[in-house]
C-alpha cells in the first residue's frame, strides 16, 4: 500500500514584521528581510500587489523584477521554488544635506536556489543557484518603509 503524500500548503502573503513597522535601524533591518520574503512569495505566485506597494517609484531593479514575474504569470505560466535568502552584511545610516531625510543603506549577500520559469507558451528559463551582492536603500516615508533603490555590486 502506498503512503499518501501531503501536498504542499498554499503560500501565504508574508506579514510585515512589528520592529518593520518602527522608524529604527532595527526597522529598517526588518523591513529588508520582509522585503525578500514578499519576493519569495511573488515568485511562487505571481502575487506582486504587496512587493510593488513597498517599492520606490524609481527603484528600476524592483520594477524590473517585479515585471519579470508578471511577464511569467500572465496566461498561466509558472515559477518553481526560486527562493532568495537575504544576509545583511552592512547597514548605515544615510545624511543628506538641507533634506529631511531617514534612510539606510545596507549591503546584503542574496543566496537562491536553482529555480525554473515556464511562461504561459511553455518557454522554460533555468536559473543556476547562485550567491549575488546588492546595496539596497531603505527610506522612511509617510510613516512605512520603501525600498527605493536596489542594486547588483
Amino acid at each position: 500500500m502506498e503512503t499518501p503524500t501531503s501536498a504542499a500548503p498554499d503560500p501565504v502573503e508574508p506579514e510585515l514584521p512589528a520592529a518593520a513597522k518602527e522608524a529604527s535601524e532595527a526597522g529598517a533591518r526588518a523591513f529588508i528581510m520582509y522585503y525578500w520574503d514578499l519576493i519569495n512569495y511573488a515568485q511562487v505566485t505571481g502575487d506582486v500587489k504587496a512587493l510593488k506597494a513597498v517599492s520606490g517609484p524609481n527603484c528600476d531593479r524592483c520594477d524590473a523584477g517585479i515585471s519579470a514575474v508578471r511577464k511569467v504569470y500572465r496566461g498561466g505560466g509558472h515559477i518553481t521554488d526560486g527562493r532568495y535568502t537575504p544576509s545583511l552584511t552592512a547597514v548605515t545610516k544615510l545624511e543628506a544635506e538641507n533634506r529631511s531625510l531617514y534612510a539606510f543603506e545596507a549591503k546584503a549577500q542574496i543566496t537562491n536556489v536553482a529555480h525554473t520559469a515556464v511562461d504561459a507558451d511553455g518557454q522554460i528559463q533555468q536559473f543556476k543557484a547562485s550567491t549575488t551582492n546588492y546595496v539596497v536603500d531603505v527610506l522612511w516615508v509617510d510613516n512605512h518603509w520603501r525600498l527605493d533603490v536596489m542594486e547588483v555590486v
